[in-house]
């Protein structure tokens, strides 16, 4: 790796470190937004199935 970033000039290494940094902080938010997006989600369908199952008109009253 080292060899590897000595071949590059030093601005070249600083804009592709750069790059690097923005799009790891990028797809951080993308997966924090999709884990809070998904939790959310599956507790809609969650109370969505939960108040089907209570108040199914077809089910028999006692």
């Amino acid at each position: 790796m080292n060899v590897l970033l000595r071949t590059f000039p030093q601005s070249l290494q600083f804009f592709f470190l750069q790059l690097l940094k923005e799009n790891s902080i990028r797809l951080e938010h993308i997966f924090v937004f999709l884990r809070i997006f998904s939790l959310g989600l599956s507790r809609y369908i969650g109370k969505k199935r939960m108040a089907k199952q209570f108040w199914n008109p077809s089910r028999e009253t006692p």
